[in-house]
């Protein structure tokens, strides 16, 4: 099983500038605990659901989910305007 990741590794991997930036599931879709369908889901997002992204590792975003941090792939993601 992979360790889940803290805010204070999230912070040590992204750049320390950026900021989390919003987007919603434009589908239902699984949160995991690692960029990858082969680790554990932590939950899933609703559709409409919103979640910070604090950056982004080729096809997955690193996100904020219910005082978790988890991964999604992108391609359910849609950043809110």
């Amino acid at each position: 099983m992979a360790n889940r990741q803290t805010l204070s590794d999230i912070v040590t991997d992204c750049f320390k500038e950026q900021l989390m930036t919003n987007y919603v599931a434009k589908n239902p879709v699984y949160v995991r605990s690692g960029p990858g369908t082969g680790y554990e889901a932590l939950g899933y997002l609703e559709k409409d659901e919103v979640v910070g992204v604090f950056c982004t590792a080729g096809a997955w975003c690193k996100v904020q989910f219910h005082h978790q941090i988890g991964y999604v792939n992108k391609l359910y993601l849609q950043e809110l305007s």
